[in-house]
């Protein structure tokens, strides 16, 4: 498989022109939305939709595959916009989440909108086609996740690997919120696993063993620390992992249209 970057088509340099949009996106959250959060430099990164790990990941119904969501993707899109440290401090505490965290949650809602906004903006500019991967209410509560999930497209994209329960550790750290979009446009991917020329269809056996691992890492299938089990005021850590069903009941006492675990993330700074 071979990927083009279209820097080399045009001459202008698509990957900087699109962070540069983040953050005018962010900007103008700031200027006009009237809320209070504030946050940190943005972090961005690529994948190509045609990784097998997008279908490795469909195939195992962990999340929707690109290019259910958008036909004509090529490339995902993915930003980090990292909480600042006052809101981070701020949830390190005892008990349930801080209000702090709670309204940077809410509000970064906002801000995504405004994120999206000036990326489908800018790729316009080229020509280019786009499209957002899920509306604020797009929450399975069959399988406790979104029907896409930022944070695996995150993963494939190399913006970081799985920390406690589920999170990403990216360089901005796992507190803050993740966006997406989804266009036709070919951009050099941020992470090479190796196994692009695969012609399996899931990938390979060593790309899911490879995945599972992180995911062991996350406390999906291994034994969770007593830190993480005295941090959820959910009672949804034990000894023998993460009880999605009740972490999901305890998120929905916070907001029950999406009871994501980033609204209370209290387990993501635990070892």
């Amino acid at each position: 498989m071979t990927y083009k970057n279209i820097t080399n088509l045009t001459g202008i340099d698509i990957k900087a022109r699109l962070y540069e949009a983040v953050k005018r996106g962010v900007k103008v959250y700031e200027e006009e939305c009237g809320r209070q959060t504030r946050f940190g430099e943005p972090v961005i990164a690529y994948a190509n939709t045609s990784e097998p790990i997008f279908d490795m990941f469909w195939d195992n119904s962990f999340c929707k595959h690109p290019r259910k969501v958008y036909n004509a993707s090529r490339a995902v899109i993915v930003y980090f916009l990292p909480y600042t440290d006052d809101v981070v401090e701020s949830n390190k505490t005892a008990g349930g989440p801080s209000k702090q965290w709670v309204q940077a949650y809410h509000d970064s809602t906002w801000a995504i909108m405004k994120v999206h906004a000036s990326l489908q903006e800018e790729l316009s500019r080229f020509g280019r086609l786009s499209s957002i991967c899920n509306t604020p209410n797009d929450w399975n509560f069959s399988h406790c996740g979104p029907e896409w999930n930022y944070k695996m497209a995150a993963y494939a994209a190399g913006m970081g690997d799985f920390g406690p329960a589920g999170c990403i550790m990216t360089s901005a750290g796992p507190a803050g919120r993740f966006g997406a979009i989804l266009t036709d446009v070919n951009l050099v991917p941020d992470r090479d696993f190796g196994f692009a020329n695969t012609e399996s269809r899931g990938g390979t056996p060593e790309m899911y063993e490879e995945f599972k691992k992180y995911m062991k890492d996350a406390c999906y299938e291994a034994e969770c620390s007593d830190e993480m089990i005295a941090a959820c005021p959910g009672g949804a850590i034990s000894k023998e992992g993460i009880d999605r069903k009740a972490c999901q009941e305890y998120c929905k006492t916070i907001f029950k249209h999406v009871p994501t675990p980033d609204l209370c993330g209290k387990c993501y700074f635990c070892k």
